[in-house]
């Protein structure tokens, strides 16, 4: 591999002359640009918490990093091969510093959401909302009304009924009174913008596990700790959930292996 450099043409403007120098490392006979990706050594631990399978061979896992200093990374993963081999998303273009990603829910293989947590500069933990159009290759963050009264302990239950129609659920907890509420968010026009569609109300039923995901009744995907310290199992089932088998391990030290 070597490195070439490419000088663009000068264009001049007013009191001002600007020359940009872009500089490529080469591969065979084609320019290509190479990103740093973190090592393993900046984190201490691998965190997945929720996932959704668009089929069998593709599916999305959301959790978090933990860095070296104790701060949560957000953490999104993708497969297109059933579990052989993943790709980090988001990560290059947002900052997902103090982030952890608690629910996922693609409508299919282009479409989808992430939510979860995230820490302000002041130190409030705040609701944080995802959306993608091409598989995950771009995102952009979806403003969710927030409570400033109370911090967010969970995003959950993100679900779609149709292309348009959707909901997700934000827990509350009140620092003055200590109650826990839950706020639950609207979405008509396919997660572009969501609405308050149930304010503070007594959480009445469980959250929908996402541990777990089917595809159809007899084939899915669920998420199990393994007994090896740090290494999260993904497993498949196609007998409707009666035997499972691992497909997949997820850790740190295949960190490098997910860019």
């Amino acid at each position: 591999m070597g490195e070439s450099t490419l000088f663009l043409r000068t264009t001049r403007l007013p009191a001002l002359t600007i020359t940009m120098v872009l500089t490529l490392a080469a591969c065979g006979s084609g320019p290509k640009l190479e990103i740093p990706t973190p090592g393993e050594e900046a984190y201490t631990s691998l965190e997945p918490l929720a996932i959704h399978a668009v089929s069998t061979e593709e599916f999305v896992i959301t959790g978090s990093l933990t860095r070296t200093d104790g701060t949560p990374e957000g953490l999104i993963l993708s497969t297109h091969t059933g579990g052989r081999t993943w790709r980090r998303l988001a990560v290059e273009v947002h900052d997902l510093t103090r982030t952890t990603f608690q629910t996922v829910f693609f409508a299919d293989r282009l479409r989808g959401w992430v939510g979860g947590v995230r820490v302000d500069s002041q130190g409030r933990a705040r609701s944080v909302l995802f959306r993608t159009e091409d598989a995950g290759n771009h995102w952009s963050e979806v403003g969710l009304v927030q409570d400033p009264e109370a911090t967010v302990s969970e995003v959950h239950s993100l679900d779609f009924t149709s292309d348009s129609v959707g909901s997700v659920s934000v827990t509350l907890h009140d620092p003055t009174t200590s109650e826990t509420r839950e706020t639950t968010f609207a979405t008509g026009d396919g997660g572009r913008s969501w609405v308050v569609a149930a304010y503070r109300e007594k959480a009445t039923l469980p959250f929908r596990d996402q541990t777990s995901s089917m595809v159809d009744r007899e084939r899915g995907f669920r998420l199990r700790k393994s007994r090896y310290p740090g290494v999260t199992l993904v497993e498949a089932t196609i007998s409707e959930g009666r035997d499972w088998m691992p497909v997949s391990e997820l850790s740190i030290g295949a960190l490098a292996t997910y860019y």
